[in-house]
């Protein structure tokens, strides 16, 4: 077969439509000046603080901060680029047309997978030039310079086969990714957690089997043939997630919609239905809520045909997550020692899911629509714009209730573990505070958060009229508005005359240092005095509650391109 007879038509269409896009060369932009910050830091550091001459034979370290800040963008953005990848053609209907083409699913999924492939091998790329510098510094190998390549190749290529075995299997963009992150996160760090449970014994070798980093951080040992070896089993596990991936395409292709959360509740409630009818004799019964939509209709039909529509429902879900979350905490106290690092990971974890949960669902709150090609049919609807969208978010704010009862008992355990392990109140690192100021804290701090998180996203799904690239967008600026304040005060600190001390109040601009550091008793790293932190914190990000709210509200004709529902009434 001649090479000009060879085309790739869905990758070359994939690609030239991220080219066209604005989005795509700001997030290399961004990409390359997280590298260029990171190389900065480290060479300002030996040439200030240190003599010069000191850098020689340093560059192993940075080669290890370059490789392992590339891992975390490989994980973090990875996934959410490669659960789309099918949904998005099963939303448009389109899928069966592309079965239908000469185009085979092998060369479907193939190709679909080189269209993320490829850029996140252009980010990988980027580095090269440092890697390069790390290499003229001394105390690198060729062995351990390209070990660390490879394993970023491999590590791209687990985590993208996964997603698109995700995309695959789902019929939706919003459950591929939560399933993508969450299912892959249980998987990459199943034996890890056991092994620090002490519940096995494995060593480091069979953990890095399947985890590219854990390989890196014990590769300089090894020549480079070793690391093929040992990246093996990673290689392997790729190619069943597309060998799975080539099964569900045909199969799932045409999938009716499925609620396998309600499939799983029915017969529980009808159990416990039939269970309280038999003792009352008939008197009681649960079916008493209307089936029909009363005087709000968006908002019966946001949760009628999911598990938040009954009441009892959301019952479930809540003692079930807060059976599991009794079951981690009961087990890592039993087997955790007196380390609370696992209680915050069981906090933190939950917290994490919920979250992405939240800014899914929000980030599609109008995109879905789009996509299930139902956004004009809602918009004749005869109500205002602000109606609409309050009975849109109705779903949302049960969500979030659903979860309040396995959030108190997780922060009231982790309370009263730290009280009893602490001498009856909260010392560590020369600081203290009592029990009922950590659970306040963190109580309001996540009820200010999650609601703030839902509008920025709403506010983002607005604006972004495809669901997969509201989600993506959304999930990037969350993000970047986490991690980009923290490195810029780093770097802040490291370059002017400002000691940490004076400097580390500006880790207020992010959300996420006051929820780590209130967690182990630290927040003195930000102020001397923690109940100023908390309020501060808490005056800060509920103003930006209130303002991304009053931005959605205020701005909703143009954003749904909808003239109020009353104005045009009054206009006829």
């Amino acid at each position: 077969m001649q090479l000009s007879r060879i085309s790739l038509p869905l990758l070359a269409k994939e690609l030239i439509e991220q080219a066209a896009r604005r989005r795509t060369y700001i997030i290399r932009v961004i990409y390359a000046l997280v590298l260029f910050v990171i190389v900065v830091t480290f060479l300002f550091d030996y040439n200030y603080h240190r003599s010069p001459l000191r850098m020689l034979g340093r560059g192993r370290y940075l080669l290890e901060t370059m490789v392992i800040a590339q891992f975390v963008g490989i994980y973090l953005l990875l996934p959410a680029a490669c659960c789309g990848l099918l949904t998005q053609e099963k939303e448009r209907n389109t899928l069966g047309l592309l079965l239908l083409t000469r185009l085979g699913p092998w060369t479907i999924i193939i190709e679909k997978l080189l269209s993320r492939l490829i850029p996140m091998l252009m980010y990988i790329l980027l580095t090269l030039p440092i890697l390069g510098i790390a290499y003229t510094l001394g105390g690198v190998s060729q062995s351990y310079l390209w070990t660390g390549v490879w394993l970023l190749i491999a590590a791209s290529l687990f985590v993208s086969s996964f997603g698109v075995m995700c995309s695959a299997w789902f019929r939706t963009t919003a459950g591929s990714l939560i399933a993508t992150y969450v299912i892959g996160f249980i998987v990459c760090s199943a034996l890890p957690f056991l092994d620090e449970m002490r519940f096995i014994n494995i060593d480091w070798e069979a953990q890095g089997a399947f985890f590219p980093p854990i390989v890196f951080d014990h590769s300089s040992r090894m020549d480079f043939l070793e690391i093929l070896g040992w990246s093996f089993p990673t290689l392997l596990a790729s190619g069943a997630f597309l060998v799975l991936a080539r099964i569900f395409i045909v199969e799932r292709a045409f999938a009716r919609p499925v609620n396998v959360m309600m499939n799983l509740i029915r017969p529980v409630d009808q159990f416990f239905s039939r269970g309280i009818e038999f003792v009352s004799r008939g008197q009681i019964k649960l079916d008493t809520e209307p089936d029909l939509p009363d005087d709000q209709p968006i908002a019966w039909r946001e949760t009628a045909r999911t598990v938040l529509g009954r009441f009892r429902y959301q019952c479930y879900i809540a003692i079930a997550t807060t059976f599991l979350a009794c079951c981690a905490l009961g087990v890592i106290s039993t087997h955790g020692g007196r380390n609370d690092e696992e209680l915050a990971a069981v906090l933190f974890i939950f917290l994490s899911v919920v979250a992405l949960l939240v800014c899914v669902k929000s980030a599609s709150l109008f995109a879905s629509e789009r996509s299930r090609q139902t956004y004009d049919i809602l918009m004749t609807t005869p109500l205002t714009n602000r109606e609409l969208i309050d009975q849109k978010m109705t779903g949302i704010y049960r969500l979030m209730l659903t979860f309040i009862v396995p959030f108190l008992v997780i922060v009231f355990f982790d309370a009263w573990w730290k009280s009893h392990h602490w001498n009856n109140n909260f010392r560590r690192y020369e600081y203290s505070y009592t029990p009922s100021f950590y659970i306040i804290s963190t109580s309001v701090t996540v009820a200010v958060y999650l609601p703030m998180l839902s509008w920025l996203c709403v506010l983002v799904g607005l604006r972004v009229r495809n669901q997969a690239r509201a989600i993506f967008v959304s999930l990037i600026v969350i993000a970047g508005w986490a991690l980009i304040p923290i490195i810029t005060v780093v770097v802040f600190v490291e370059f002017s005359n400002v000691s940490h001390r004076d400097g580390s109040f500006l880790l207020l601009s992010s959300p996420l240092p006051f929820l780590l550091l209130n967690e182990f008793g630290q927040t003195r790293e930000i102020m001397e005095n923690a109940t100023l932190a908390f309020a501060l914190n808490t005056l800060i990000y509920g103003l930006i509650l209130v303002g991304l709210r009053r931005a959605c509200l205020k701005n909703l004709d143009l954003l749904l391109k909808r003239r109020d529902a009353e104005t045009q009434w009054l206009n006829s």
